[in-house]
């Protein structure tokens, strides 16, 4: 075994641990291998312009050997110098998960069938451990993880499954079933599915692939009994339709006291040219009188000017009918 050898393994062994990657990273620096430069790179605490352009360059250059055999470039993501995100079309097989590679990652994306019994082998191997985000899985393939495990985020597709015991997760998100726009099921049967988890305490954000028209009803439910008092966020999501005009709100609530919420509403456009917003105005305005303490809003995307006029007139339209000032984006 090489001494490079000896520091891949030590990362392996500790993947939550920035020590050994930067070890590897010098070492590989010294003996002139750019995957030394670009862990450096990645494990630098602050990032300027340049150093952003060299890691795509690097990446360009040299992902497809760095990826580890764990998929094509298109489908891995980079952090802290190796593979943290793994879009996987199909599950892979024990022997694939034998590669010591796949310990460094921390998130899986579903792209293609994921069985209950599949998804589980998976997640039990040893390599898959260090796994804290799943994302794109339908919740009945959930049904047969065994043990405990923590999971920081998890986006699922209805149909309405109950997620196994031992499983808890911070961040929550539902999506709809795979199907025609507006299969999302209602943001009531939402809610009654999330408030009979039996790990609902544990869930920090729960999010729901609904469009600003449910703001109201969420809201009212945030603030009243039915809520665990321990969720801090609830958010509607929508999920963007490449064939479809989006609703392009995303709108996230927090508790301010009483019956009114905080809300941050974030602008991320079409994801192919502009559309014209509509409904956040009159999602603002009926909401019940005091129930917004505070409104920010702001734009993921540039945001050409006769849409932002638009926008303006709406955000302004719905605070107005609670006495709160404009809102303007740039």
């Amino acid at each position: 075994m090489t001494l490079h050898d000896t520091l891949f393994a030590a990362v392996y062994a500790e993947p939550d641990s920035d020590a050994p990657r930067a070890v590897l990273g010098d070492a590989l620096l010294a003996d002139g291998d750019p995957r030394g430069e670009f862990i450096q790179l990645q494990l630098a605490r602050r990032r300027s312009k340049p150093s952003e352009a060299r890691m795509r360059e690097l990446l360009r250059a040299h992902a497809a050997s760095w990826t580890g055999g764990l998929g094509h470039p298109g489908r891995c993501r980079f952090r802290r110098g190796f593979v943290a995100w793994v879009e996987l079309a199909a599950m892979p097989s024990d022997e694939e998960l034998d590669n010591p590679a796949w310990c460094t990652v921390e998130a899986l994306q579903i792209g293609g069938p994921a069985p209950a019994p599949e998804l589980a082998r998976v997640l039990a191997h040893p390599h898959c451990r260090g796994v804290r985000e799943l994302s794109n899985v339908d919740l009945d393939s959930l049904r047969e993880l065994v043990g405990d495990r923590e999971l920081e985020r998890l986006s699922a597709r209805a149909p309405f499954a109950l997620l196994p015991r031992g499983l808890r997760v911070r961040e929550l998100t539902l999506r709809a079933p795979f199907g025609p726009p507006g299969s999302s099921p209602p943001l009531e049967d939402s809610l009654a599915w999330f408030t009979a988890l039996p790990q609902r305490d544990s869930v920090r954000m729960f999010a729901v692939d609904l469009h600003e028209s449910a703001l109201a009803r969420a809201a009212a439910w945030l603030v009243g009994p039915s809520a665990p008092p321990t969720l801090a966020r609830l958010a509607l999501t929508p999920e963007f339709d490449y064939e479809h005009e989006p609703q392009a709100w995303q709108i996230e609530l927090t508790r301010a006291g009483g019956t009114s919420v905080a809300i941050a509403a974030t602008w991320h456009g079409k994801l192919r040219g502009e559309r014209l917003p509509e409904g956040i105005g009159a999602a603002l305005a009926a909401m019940p009188n005091g129930s917004i303490a505070r409104f920010i809003a702001r734009s993921a995307v540039f945001v050409q000017p006769e849409t932002a006029e638009i926008l303006n007139c709406e955000l302004a339209t719905g605070l107005a009918a609670h006495g709160l000032p404009a809102i303007r984006l740039q």
